[in-house]
């Protein structure tokens, strides 16, 4: 074979132009850089003693980079913390003195974000430990016999040192070296108030002081006590004393002052509880629900700390109960009306100007009314129901209660009245509303049927075990007052394992009967007892 070469001789001036613009976005450009190379470090101390590193690394050849991200980690840990961004090839760190060591590495990004992975990691990087454990949060707890003082665990503290200082004083002095998180101070005078602080100290010697806390031996009254006035008594609430050392506290109540604090003047403060306000203080509270409404009274704290002692009283403060002891009057013009699914009660609204509700109750001539519901002030009816129409006569009373709790209140001693004082009571008979013949119940199978405020009428149905297997089904069969005949409800009989049934074209607002029909596989029926369900008028 002959390799031919042919020669173009070009003369003249080429006028050829063109631009190159890199795409460097990131939904474009998905490339990483590649990871830098050479990375080199140095580390000395600095004029502090303090670990100083030097970083190196050779530059990348990409044309879109756009710098270098430096890493840190604790050596034999896993976890890196960015400590620095560049576009040159070098990087200096104060390492922290924390007494660990370090390794660095080096990775690039380019223009549209893309990060290279790490360059070839570069330690250990040792430092000295010029690090504080971490500042102790100091309580204190004035008792009767100490000052106690208390803090969480810092974490590297191997030991703790304990300063006091008087109120007055401007230096402290060392108590004690400890290793617990604890001190109880029991040379501090009692009533005299003492200034406290700790030292957490790391096994280098570095330290952190705590806050300061001021603490007092004493038995310190209530403070902050305040009083509140609702319709059902005087409530108190009151800061717990620093230190939080109460173990119980009394309220002594008087319609002169000052207050003595003797036993005939101690109230049953009811109701008590303990909670933290906005500020994070512990307050507690109590009721005195026994004070008569319209008095004005006076009322004094005192309190045990944890050691039995009791302290001084509180300031006094003074207070009138709102409102007045005197009940509504019965009220009027009291209505029965007999109903499909119940019983509805009316009367005229009272003319209490401090009426709140009624109480509704059905009159029992064994023992105690029976309670039925309330009725909101501005309302002045209310259905007893739904209750089945089978033509039993009930009493009813209708009792008027004021905003401050007063109410005529039935008093069950056979050597008084009934009630205290005069009630408005009404009688009715129910409409009855039973069927006119009942089957014989011979069927092996029950209904027990349950009132319904929705659509539909319910029943349960509990058969002997015989009907799951003998039985052709069940049917349902509702009394209808119209034809004086019960009416199947059931299109096709239920399967003899049935357990329940919803009757869907129930009526509303009535009292309706219902029994079962055990079919026979020759077709023969035999009948149930027969019991009542009850359904609200809609829109009740």
């Amino acid at each position: 074979h002959t390799l031919r070469v042919d020669y173009v001789n070009w003369t003249g001036s080429a006028k050829v132009k063109f631009t190159y613009t890199p795409r460097t976005s990131a939904t474009v450009d998905k490339v990483k850089p590649l990871a830098p190379t050479g990375l080199a470090w140095d580390s000395y101390p600095d004029a502090e003693d303090y670990a100083s590193t030097t970083l190196t690394w050779a530059k990348n050849k990409e044309m879109d980079l756009a710098g270098y991200r430096v890493y840190r980690r604790v050596q034999g840990t896993s976890t890196w913390t960015r400590v620095a961004t560049t576009t040159g090839t070098s990087v200096h760190d104060s390492t922290p003195a924390t007494g660990k060591s370090y390794y660095y590495e080096v990775r690039a990004y380019d223009k549209a974000g893309n990060e290279s992975t790490g360059s070839a990691d570069q330690g250990p990087v040792e430092t000295p430990d010029r690090t504080a454990p971490a500042a102790p949060v100091l309580s204190a707890e004035g008792v009767e016999a100490s000052n106690n003082l208390s803090w969480a665990a810092s974490a590297d503290a191997v030991r703790y040192r304990v300063f006091r200082k008087t109120a007055s004083e401007t230096t402290y002095t060392v108590l004690a070296d400890t290793t617990t998180t604890g001190y109880t101070d029991t040379s501090a005078s009692y009533g005299r108030a003492y200034d406290y602080k700790v030292s957490a100290i790391d096994a280098a010697g570095n330290a952190a002081a705590s806050n300061v806390v001021r603490s007092t031996r004493t038995i310190t009254p209530p403070q902050n006590v305040t009083a509140t006035v609702p319709s059902w008594g005087v409530v108190f609430t009151w800061t717990e004393p620093a230190g939080g050392d109460t173990a119980d506290y009394d309220v002594y109540r008087s319609t002169t002052s000052p207050v003595a604090l003797t036993y005939d003047n101690l109230t049953d403060c009811r109701s008590r509880k303990t909670s933290t306000d906005a500020a994070g203080n512990t307050t507690r509270s109590c009721t005195d629900y026994d004070g008569d409404r319209g008095t004005t009274y006076h009322y004094v704290m005192t309190r045990k700390n944890t050691a039995g002692r009791w302290s001084t009283g509180s300031a006094v403060l003074t207070v009138t109960r709102p409102g007045d002891e005197i009940a509504p009057p019965p009220v009027t013009n009291l209505t029965a009306e007999s109903l499909e699914y119940g019983v509805k009660l009316d009367w005229d609204d009272s003319t209490a100007a401090d009426l709140e509700k009624y109480w509704v109750y059905e009159d029992l001539s064994c023992c105690e009314p029976e309670y039925l519901g309330t009725v909101a002030a501005g309302t002045s009816e209310f259905v007893v129901g739904p209750s089945v129409a089978d033509g039993e006569t009930r009493t009813y009373i209708v009792v008027a209660v004021d905003k401050y709790g007063n109410s005529l209140a039935y008093q069950d001693d056979p050597d008084v009245a009934d009630w205290s004082g005069p009630v408005s009571k009404v009688t009715a008979t129910e409409l009855d509303l039973r069927p006119s013949t009942v089957p014989e119940d011979t069927a092996p199978c029950s209904v027990n049927t349950y009132t319904t405020l929705g659509d539909h009428g319910g029943m349960y149905i509990d058969c002997a075990d015989s009907v799951a297997t003998e039985a052709a089904g069940i049917n349902v069969y509702r009394w209808d007052r119209a034809t004086s005949t019960y009416v199947k409800v059931t299109d096709t009989p239920l399967a003899p394992t049935a357990t329940n049934y919803t009757d869907p074209t129930i009526p509303r607002g009535t009292t309706v009967y219902y029994m079962l029909s055990v079919v026979a596989p020759d077709g023969s029926e035999t009948f149930s007892n027969v019991d009542s369900s009850v359904s609200l008028p809609s829109g009740a």
